[in-house]
């Protein structure tokens, strides 16, 4: 059975734009979307993040191996960094007018990494100057991050999902949550003249509902590249990258203190059922390929122009979810076959863990960027991405991908992100600031699902050791919702900020 018939927390911007998902999607599509946010700013040493990750054009630093390998002929000595990081993560949800914050942090580090120099140092008369190998490991996505949100829903339950999602099947063919609010007594079969005609259930509406939903893991990417210097005039560099994934997506979804219209059609407490809770889990795993290419070029001594290009990765992934239903009952009646009646009190469904192979071809990326060099005062760097995010696309021969890959090209499209930083140096001291954005991927969203980064920086050298601190403030909105129920489910909005600090350590030998 597949995770999304299992799961039934969402993540959707479109969800007034529900035409766009195609018919019999498993939502697959959603992984295509996360999986291709990467950012390579986000996996940069300290003084790229400074500069809000603008890079392109960029020589002569770690975070050069994974997004343009020409920057690599920069160096004129070998070098080693390592770029710990500490995640503060707040989130702000309003649910049904009632707003919830949550907030989480995490210890990661963004890039650990090491340039081997093979040359002749910054006096050299032909005109090739040499070249460096460069090996690194860069953090290119974060998925830490805790959204809770809580409201009283006067117009619907989980238990109407249920009910829709069992349709008119007889109980021995539901599967899924359907099948485990039947053992929950939760739903039960609706008959007419004999004929089962769909499913009811005990329970009234107008519960209060509250969620948890925490997502942990990150993507990482090894690389190993080789970049050189032609005449101080050209810098070329081609690389590798070894993608991984780690993807973890916990929730517990409870309904409690149940209301119903008397007789008198006055609002009283619904004494036969406590509370539901819903407890899923989500692991996603898995490790992709792609390449790089790049080319920086110097045509006045004062500017730098660059051009990098990443091929698309592809992944082989594997998920695994279970769930766990639990429901309090008040003494539940049931009536028995031959006119006896069971007392209920406590049920409890436990699901078999699920799993799904798949493939993912995630979008490549164009960049370009330019840097003007203030003499000994500093350089603006400024980079453009290009990215189309309807280019994903799934295969497996576990399920049936066609219409996930009809709904990644009707939601997403390509976008343009731009990064812009500046430093300023006095004498050893470095100031450096940035900004960057990164466009919204879908179509037609509800909200605008576009990122903003701001960063700060400050920066040490000398000959031979570095060290570099960062700031970096970002914030994005999300739509969430606890169920699906053919357009009338309630929606949280959510409103995710998160702060970076990063410090780089290296020096050069």
């Amino acid at each position: 059975m597949n995770r999304y018939i299992i799961l039934i927390t969402i993540l959707c911007f479109g969800l007034n734009s529900k035409a766009q998902i195609a018919n019999g999607s498993l939502g697959y599509y959603n992984d295509a979307r996360l999986f291709s946010s990467t950012n390579a700013g986000m996996g940069s040493t300290a003084r790229i993040q400074g500069i809000g990750g603008a890079q392109t054009s960029l020589g002569g630093d770690m975070s050069v191996i994974a997004s343009n390998p020409a920057g690599i002929g920069f160096f004129n000595k070998s070098a080693f960094s390592f770029t710990p990081s500490l995640d503060f993560h707040e989130s702000s949800s309003n649910y049904l007018g009632n707003n919830t914050s949550s907030f989480s942090n995490g210890f990661n580090f963004s890039n650990l990494g090491a340039v081997f120099y093979y040359g002749n140092g910054d006096y050299v008369n032909a005109k090739f100057k040499g070249g460096s190998l460069g090996v690194s490991i860069s953090r290119t996505n974060n998925f830490k991050n805790d959204i809770s949100y809580q409201g009283v829903n006067e117009s619907n339950s989980i238990i109407d999902s249920y009910i829709s999602g069992a349709g008119s099947l007889e109980s021995n063919n539901l599967g899924g949550l359907a099948y485990g609010a039947f053992e929950n007594y939760l739903i039960d079969p609706v008959y007419d003249n004999g004929n089962q005609v769909g499913y009811g259930s005990p329970v009234f509406g107008n519960p209060r509902q509250t969620e948890l939903v925490e997502t942990s893991g990150s993507q990482y990417q090894i690389n190993v590249a080789y970049g050189a210097n032609y005449g101080d005039f050209i810098y070329f560099g081609a690389g590798i990258g070894i993608a991984t994934i780690n993807y973890t997506k916990k929730r517990t979804y409870i309904e409690d203190s149940y209301l119903y219209l008397n007789d008198d059609d006055e609002l009283v407490n619904d004494d036969i059922i406590n509370f539901t809770e819903l407890n899923d889990k989500l692991t996603i795993e898995g490790a992709g390929i792609n390449a790089n290419l790049g080319v920086i070029i110097r045509p006045l001594p004062i500017l730098t122009v660059g051009i990098s290009y990443i091929t698309p990765t592809f992944y082989a992934l594997t998920d695994n979810s279970s769930f766990d239903l639990f429901t309090s009952w008040n003494g539940l009646e049931i009536l028995n076959n031959d006119s006896s009646l069971t007392i209920i009190n406590d049920r409890e469904f436990l699901s078999d863990v699920a799993t799904s192979d798949y493939s993912l071809r995630t979008p490549g990326k164009l960049n370009v960027g330019a840097t003007f060099f203030l003499g000994k005062l500093g350089f603006v760097s400024g980079d453009l991405e290009f990215v189309d995010h309807s280019r994903s696309q799934l295969k497996s021969s576990d399920f049936e991908v066609f219409a996930d890959n009809e709904s990644i090209d009707n939601l997403y499209t390509s976008v343009i992100n731009y990064r812009l930083g500046v430093e300023f140096r006095i004498k050893q001291i470095r100031v450096r600031g940035g900004y960057a954005y990164y466009a919204d991927p879908y179509t037609d969203s509800s909200i605008d699902a576009s990122r903003n980064d701001v960063s700060f920086g400050l920066g040490y050298r000398n000959q031979d050791f570095f060290m570099d601190l960062a700031v970096v403030n970002r914030k994005t909105q999300d739509l969430y919702a606890p169920y699906i129920l053919d357009g009338l489910e309630p929606v949280a909005e959510v409103e995710n900020r998160s702060n970076t600090v990063a410090v780089t350590l290296g020096f050069n030998f």
